[in-house]
């Protein structure tokens, strides 16, 4: 307990270090999501920004679904599992990895065209490794959070955020649509 508010002392709570770096991450995302979308749309025709608005939702959603829960799964048992992480975080980016391709197959082959992708195989490929590297880049927060490494998911994301503000001008020079 604390002398001056007769609240425990969180200093040494794992939990609430956890509970922090997640708030953070949260909160950092948000905002550079917002910068994100306002750079874009001052770089960007607004066709172009509702197009690729589209398509980062449909690759969102597919990888939603091929993450087979274990951004549940992994905080609550990857510790306790021990010695046998390794073997647990295998399993699960390979099969999640496996469900991303088949789910963005499907997608791609038999929903019919989709005016927000191009048509043809590079902008397919370019769309299925999207879907699978979201599928990592997500489930990579709850391996942290699972192995307790909390403090890493606000870094992670963090610069993900910026080096994506960061590229826009880069992507506007090479890919102008």
């Amino acid at each position: 307990m604390t002398a001056t508010t007769g609240l425990p002392d969180a200093q040494g709570d794992r939990l609430v270090h956890s509970a922090t770096a997640l708030l953070i991450s949260n909160a950092t995302g948000a905002v550079l999501g917002i910068a994100f979308w306002a750079v874009a749309a001052h770089l960007y025709p607004a066709n172009d920004v509702g197009d690729g608005a589209a398509a980062i939702s449909a690759m969102v959603l597919l990888a939603s679904l091929a993450q087979l829960n274990l951004s549940v799964v992994f905080p609550r048992y990857l510790h306790a599992s021990g010695a046998k992480a390794p073997s647990v975080l295998r399993a699960g980016y390979g099969s999640s990895i496996l469900v991303a391709l088949v789910a963005g197959l499907i997608f791609v082959n038999f929903t019919g065209h989709h005016p927000y992708l191009a048509l043809g195989v590079p902008s397919t490929w370019i769309f299925l490794v999207a879907v699978v590297l979201w599928v990592i880049f997500t489930i990579q927060d709850a391996a942290l959070i699972g192995l307790r490494a909390t403090f890493w998911v606000p870094v992670e994301n963090t610069s993900f955020s910026l080096i994506k503000i960061l590229l826009l001008p880069v992507f506007v020079a090479v890919v102008p649509h």
